[in-house]
């Protein structure tokens, strides 16, 4: 038995088999011959009208293979697979057919597809797992067929069969039928490359001899060859035409006068022969075949139930042997449908002669069926068909959660338009699963009219709603209104909803309570509350983890490296990072996501690394991966992901020396934002541009970012709330300032920032601030301090490899590098690191004894460094190591000996015995006096 993955057995199966050839079926080996020879390209189409029978070649071909028959999958397409998830689903069940297990990736990353953004934008990667998989699992060659292509509108489809088709193994060939051709797909280029296979109505058409064959097999009385010719000449060859002209001839007494009176457009013909067709069967036959016609795929059970006719089964064996356009879908002759074409006309004619009421009933029959036989999603759509509205949102009220989590945009938006809004607001789940596609499709506006509706209609049916997933509702709420209070700025109600949320969710609520989390630690950073923020990304990564969500694991995780990145711990980030990656590409639900090496749902990780190889230099490598994360963005839709690679690929190319180009790149970035009504990024992302407009070092770029510095200097007045995004604005109006040359202005605001940096324990600030200070200080005269204030920073950045913020120092701190290079040793700095920082300069100089700091720029005209005064103080014995450094630093920002433990994940008996040993080299008996010595000596 062929073996189905997890949730593919939910699939209708009928949808996978090819149609068996008739048994009274004309051998059309010219057909036969140009589909063989069609499989030397890569894609085989078959386009014609409806009823010149494309799928019955196609059938043909496969069943009348000599020898080693080719491997087909096969997949009946019908208005429905325009919802992604259901198409593809279908098309990896079709591989399975094949192959026993191919696409397992494929198929559970469409189960998750939900916890990224829009699935539509999912098609590349996961085509790309399958592509992969068959190219290796896959060694002959095979066929995988797409019947009535033409009922798929939807254009992310589109994209990836045209994604396919580029890329597509030697070994695999497609087929499609389509009554037109499908303009999306590349079939001017492929045709020019010889890469096309085209069989159209012209070439499906029957011959004379073959519609001789046909019609002379079919009847029980010969035609002659000019009534033949004329009834080939009168349908132009028509296969669906010379069935309906054979059912018609059916006991007619005279032929001939039959077959020269039968003319007309196609219009009059169709209505022509529905009319023999119907009037020659029996009231009974006719009255099944309008009933049925409002069913997709017939069985006997189904049509009985709709009917009411209880020889249903024999009923569809009869009209299979009288050639009622009736087209087997199994082996077993258990599930049929009609001719399309026919069950088109059948429904005109039961439109013309039923009620609207006796039409909605079969409908409605139908509907009750497929519940009965648990096929919900086909008891919805014939609920709906059958304007039984509040049967159909009864169904679809026990199927919106599970959608909602797998984000079934395309269905859920339809169902919901189809139903009442009184329909909605009736039932809690419906309002508040309304609210999550309101608020995933960028309708904001919207989303509190729902969440107000599900709280008051969810008090009022508490004692009638049986509903078991009701009890999500609440915390669900909270959640949204979260969400929107976050975006709309308000940070308190933001937290205190999130809080509520996590009360109130179940804890099996992985989804929510990972929304919540995230949702939660970015207001709490928002507000500067960054040991809270740390402490739910924390606990946001376990959830992840719990619950097997690599997207959300490496979101949350990328979260937390912004702190490691604040306490200047780039490898502990870079760690980081790479577990996140890691992650992804472990986790089997995101295999499918593999893009080359790199995945879309590990893009922050990717957006991080790019930051940290910024502080590292590695400035190429770190564009490349912000280019990367970009190209990826289409597979995601996640705007903060699109801002967050357009602002760091903007600054990324102002330090590669086109700060013009990184200025449109950040312009593209704002119009994205004010396109979907994010947070202004003029306003939340003017450092950056600020500091781009630095690096273009114009008169009138640089009078643009003084204007900018001036007008944000009133936010710091009070320094212990500063989010992340507040320490970039800090820092940059600084650099402002010192462009400026306003030495004093810009002394004061870094020795504010000093002191901030030390308390909260932010290292990564703090190191930018000292390389800061030593410029004002050698600008100042003040050389001997500002080569102690520059050791101190590099004995902080040197374990770390920071690398880009000395750069950005210029000639001035170049020179004051080179001299501290020629006395690394007494400094206790690494020779071999201050020279990859000196050797990153872009005109770097040779180091000698004496350097020679560029004339003009220190004020004094001081020309030589001495080795700093309160340095000789301690001897290279007494200086305190790295790690003691680390463990005064952490005393200076208040922790107590235990936190510091933790801190440094070390015991406390380690702790108390590098504080003896501070103590001894600074020659001190308290904190108080070590942190007093240590700015003395200038190492905090």
């Amino acid at each position: 038995m062929t073996q189905t993955l997890p949730g593919l057995q939910n699939l209708l199966t009928t949808k996978l088999y090819l149609p068996p050839p008739r048994p009274d079926a004309v051998a059309r080996p010219r057909l036969v011959e140009m589909l063989q020879q069609g499989l030397r390209r890569k894609l085989v189409l078959v386009s014609a009208p409806p009823g010149f029978g494309k799928t019955s070649a196609v059938a043909e071909w496969h069943f009348s293979q000599t020898g080693k028959q080719i491997p087909l999958g096969w997949v009946s397409l019908d208005e429905g697979d325009n919802d992604p998830v259901r198409f593809w689903s279908y098309f990896i069940a079709a591989f399975q057919r094949l192959k026993p297990g191919l696409g397992q990736a494929a198929y559970e990353f469409l189960q998750t597809a939900g916890q990224t953004a829009s699935q539509n934008q999912f098609v590349e990667p996961l085509l790309t797992a399958l592509i992969n998989e068959i190219a290796a699992t896959l060694p002959e060659t095979f066929a995988l067929a797409l019947d009535d292509y033409h009922v798929i509108e939807n254009a992310s489809i589109h994209q990836g069969i045209a994604f396919l088709l580029d890329h597509l193994p030697r070994q695999m060939h497609l087929i499609l039928t389509s009554r037109v051709d499908p303009l999306s797909l590349p079939l001017a280029r492929m045709r020019v490359r010889g890469e096309l296979a085209e069989i159209r109505a012209a070439n499906l058409r029957f011959t004379t001899d073959e519609a001789a064959s046909f019609l002379n097999a079919t009847l029980e009385q010969s035609l002659s060859l000019e009534d033949v010719e004329q009834l080939t000449t009168r349908t132009e060859g028509w296969a669906a035409g010379l069935q309906m002209a054979a059912l018609s001839l059916e006991g007619c007494e005279d032929v001939h006068k039959f077959v020269t009176s039968f003319a007309g457009d196609d219009r009059y013909l169709v209505d022509y022969l529905i009319e023999e067709v119907l009037e020659r069967q029996s009231s009974t036959l006719q009255a099944f075949l309008l009933e049925t016609s409002i069913l997709d795929r017939l069985s006997g059970p189904l049509c009985q139930a709709v009917t009411g006719q209880e020889d249903a089964q024999n009923t569809l064996t009869r009209l299979e042997q009288r050639n009622i356009f009736l087209i087997p879908l199994d082996n077993r002759r258990v599930w049929f449908r009609y001719h399309h074409l026919f069950a088109e006309l059948l429904r005109y004619h039961l439109s013309q002669t039923r009620t609207s009421a006796e039409v909605d009933a079969l409908y409605l029959r139908a509907s009750y069926w497929f519940e009965q036989n648990a096929q919900h999603r086909e008891a919805v759509r014939f609920a709906l068909d059958g304007h039984a509205y509040e049967r159909a949102a009864d169904l679809f009220d026990l199927m919106v959660a599970e959608m909602t989590v797998r984000t079934e945009l395309i269905t859920l938006q339809k169902w919901y338009s189809a139903l009442p809004d009184e329909a909605i607001r009736a039932r809690p789940m419906l309002c508040m699963c309304y609210g999550w596609l309101l608020l995933l499709t960028g309708r904001w506006q919207q989303v509190e009219i729902y969440t107000d509706a599900a709280e008051k209609v969810f008090a009022r049916t508490a004692a009638t709603d049986k509903n078991p997933n009701r009890v999500q509702v609440p915390g669900n709420v909270a959640v949204l209104r979260a969400f929107m209070a976050r975006h709309s700025g308000d940070l308190a109600r933001a937290i205190s909803l999130s809080q509520e949320a996590l009360k109130l969710l179940p804890l099996d609520s992985y989804t929510a309570r990972s929304r919540v989390f995230v949702n939660l630690g970015q207001a709490y950073s928002q507000i500067g509350h960054f040991k809270e923020a740390e402490e739910t990304y924390r606990e946001a990564t376990r959830n992840a983890l719990a619950n097997k969500s690599a997207y959300s694991y490496a979101n949350t995780t990328s979260q937390l490296v912004m702190f490691e990145l604040a306490r200047g711990h780039l490898n502990k980030a870079a760690a980081l990072c790479e577990d996140a990656i890691q992650i992804c590409a472990s986790h089997e639900s995101s295999s499918a996501l593999k893009d080359g090496q790199y995945m879309p749902i590990a893009s922050e990780a990717y957006l991080m690394q790019a930051r940290i190889c910024l502080e590292g230099n590695e400035l190429e490598k770190a564009e490349m991966l912000a280019g990367k994360v970009l190209e990826m963005e289409k597979f995601l839709s996640n705007l903060e992901i699109s801002l967050g690679a357009r602002q760091q690929l903007a600054e990324l190319q102002g330090l590669l020396g086109r700060p013009e180009k990184g200025l449109n790149t950040f312009k593209e970035a704002v119009s994205l934002s004010q396109k979907t009504r994010h947070l202004n990024l003029e306003q939340t992302s003017g450092a950056l541009r600020t500091r781009l407009l630095l690096l273009q070092a114009t008169p009138a770029s640089l009078k643009e970012a003084v204007q900018w510095a001036n007008s944000v200097e009133t936010r710091f007045t009070n320094l212990s709330g500063l989010t992340f995004d507040g320490w970039s604005e800090a820092l940059t109006m600084v650099r402002v300032f010192l462009a400026q040359k306003e030495y004093a202005r810009t002394s004061q605001w870094l020795a504010r920032l000093q002191t901030e940096a030390q308390e909260k324990g932010w290292t990564g600030y703090l190191i930018k601030i000292q390389s800061l200070q030593a410029l004002v200080q050698a600008e100042n005269g003040e050389i001997n301090k500002a080569i102690t204030t520059l050791v101190a920073a590099l004995a902080l950045a040197e374990p770390e490899g920071y690398v880009q913020l000395f750069v950005n120092g210029g000639a001035t701190l170049q020179a004051l590098l080179q001299r501290i290079a020629a006395n690394a040793g007494f400094y206790h700095l690494s020779e071999t690191y201050l020279n990859k920082l000196l050797a990153a300069f872009p005109d770097r100089q040779s180091a000698p004894e004496t350097a020679i700091l560029p004339e003009g720029l220190l004020g004094s005209g001081e020309a030589r460094i001495d080795y700093p005064a309160n340095l000789r103080q301690l001897s290279p014995l007494e200086r305190p190591s790295e790690r003691e450094l680390e463990v005064l630093r952490l005393i200076a920002s208040g922790l107590s000996n235990q936190e510091i433990a933790e801190r440094l994940v070390v015991s406390g008996n380690t702790i108390k015995a590098h504080i003896n040993k501070i103590y001894a080299k600074l020659n001190v008996g308290s904190r108080t006096q070590a942190i007093a010595r240590a700015r003395e000596l200038n190492l905090l």
